[in-house]
């Protein structure tokens, strides 16, 4: 659910933890599952048990699927915080996201990961604009993850504004106007409202406690 940037932070944060031999595989893995949306790979492929590992910590694990961990952990673990923090309903009556949910939730992770530029160091951004696939474990089309790769790089070739994120957007999951406009127009609304954009961009070190408190 975050955008990658912070799953890149949260994966070197995690790293000293998890005995890792390759970066590259490691740092791969944790961009690996989003590349769901232009590959059209089914998300319980990416983020659920069976098919996905659900944290880093798991046994015998390779190096990209420890990255992959960090990112399923991340996403599984800052999701309660967007809730806390919305405005709105957040899920239906079938207990899945109220649609008119989600591009503010894409806000609030637009915002944290806007915040989240500035804590990587020159290796963490130029691997997000120059990385690769060791493995791609459904099968993914190639096509797909080229897109990806693509948007991923371009934008974090500087630091990001939301003209950016909705590029981003656009190109791996074909967002639509109205939800761009949406999202767009909340990210502007969090931006005038000090004390929610804090709340927002504490979200990441929370995290990061739970799983030092729960997993280290």
């Amino acid at each position: 659910m975050a955008h990658q940037a912070t799953h890149i932070r949260f994966a070197l944060d995690l790293e000293p933890h998890l005995n890792i031999q390759d970066r590259k595989a490691y740092l791969a893995g944790a961009v690996y599952p989003d590349t769901r949306y232009p590959t059209n790979t089914p998300r319980e492929k990416t983020h659920r048990k069976p098919h996905a590992p659900q944290s880093p910590f798991e046994d015998g694990l390779s190096d990209f699927e420890k990255g992959w961990g960090t990112h399923v952990l991340y996403d599984q673990q800052s999701f309660p915080f967007w809730e806390i923090n919305a405005t709105m309903k957040t899920r239906g009556e079938d207990g899945w996201y109220n649609p008119d949910f989600v591009p503010e939730m894409t806000a609030m992770k637009t915002i944290e990961d806007i915040h989240t530029y500035q804590f990587l160091s020159d290796e963490a951004l130029r691997f997000l604009t120059s990385f690769s696939y060791p493995v791609l474990p459904n099968n993914e089309s190639l096509e797909g993850i080229k897109v990806f790769v693509q948007a991923v790089s371009q934008l974090y070739r500087q630091k990001p504004g939301i003209e950016d994120y909705l590029t981003y957007s656009r190109s791996i999951a074909n967002s639509s106007d109205q939800f761009c406009e949406s999202h767009k127009n909340k990210v502007l609304e969090i931006q005038t409202n000090t004390k929610l954009k804090e709340k927002i961009e504490s979200v990441y070190n929370q995290v990061l406690l739970f799983v030092e408190e729960n997993y280290l």
